[in-house]
């Protein structure tokens, strides 16, 4: 008889297994906080709130690429500020800045999911 999933926090002897079970899956778990556990298997993993989001607006006529380009050095500063070494970022497809994001140091994360909000 199967067993009932169990969600368990992630540890660091957790870390090496989850990945490799994600990978396997062609998955990526990045900065999970906790794992699933069903028949002593891993079966998956959640982030919950362990990568922080950033969402920016800049006026589209009020700050330049070059002003753009200093904020985004701003900004990855205040991230290393507070020990952050990964974050996520939303870039509508229609901002001038999409195309570039990767040549910033941005990857594409899962294959360019939709980004939800759930209000509580």
């Amino acid at each position: 008889m199967s067993q009932l999933v169990e969600v368990l926090p992630i540890g660091p002897e957790d870390r090496e297994k989850v990945m490799a079970a994600a990978a396997e899956d062609r998955h990526d778990c990045l900065v999970a906080t906790h794992w699933l556990r069903k028949n002593d298997e891993v079966v998956g993993a959640w982030n919950l709130g362990g990568i922080p989001l950033v969402m920016n607006w800049q006026h589209t006529e009020k700050v330049g690429p070059r002003e753009s380009l200093y904020l985004q050095g701003v900004q990855d500063a205040l991230m290393r500020e507070r020990g952050i070494k990964a974050y996520l970022s939303v870039c509508e497809k229609s901002s001038p800045y999409h195309p570039l994001m990767e040549r910033l140091g941005y990857k594409l994360y899962m294959g360019g999911g939709d980004v939800f909000v759930k209000s509580m």
